[in-house]
């Protein structure tokens, strides 16, 4: 799995080339949606059945899969502790925090440009 820099590997053709596999990554899957939920926590760290009712509907497979990725990406950090029941926690790394800024900069402009959301979201 690549990290979090080889995403942005790309020949340089245009200014925004080097964004857009980024802008793929958030929009596939739970990535950004994670992202969200780990960066509104107390102390950006949240428990997996935690996240888990915040997903719903879905599956442990595609949540645990989420999640990996994420962690092979460097954004997300897993901590497992040794007692009983096991409890697993996922928090932001410090890249995950500044990967968190350009993605409030986009929620901020989606809400501030409705209508060109909106036609987006309409092709």
């Amino acid at each position: 799995m690549p990290s979090i820099e080889t995403l942005v590997e790309a020949p340089p053709r245009k200014r925004f080339c080097l964004c857009v596999p980024l802008l793929r990554f958030l929009g596939e899957g739970l990535n950004a949606t994670l992202l969200e939920l780990l960066s509104d926590a107390p102390d950006q760290t949240r428990r997996y059945n935690e996240l888990l009712r915040l997903v719903a509907p879905t599956s442990k497979r595609t949540l645990t899969a989420s999640l990996r990725r994420l962690e092979r990406l460097g954004l997300v950090e897993r901590r497992v502790f040794d007692c009983v029941p096991t409890r697993v926690e996922y928090s932001l790394t410090p890249c995950g925090c500044v990967f968190i800024e350009p993605l409030e900069w986009m929620e901020e402009w989606s809400a501030n440009h409705p209508q060109e959301v909106a036609s987006i979201q309409a092709e």
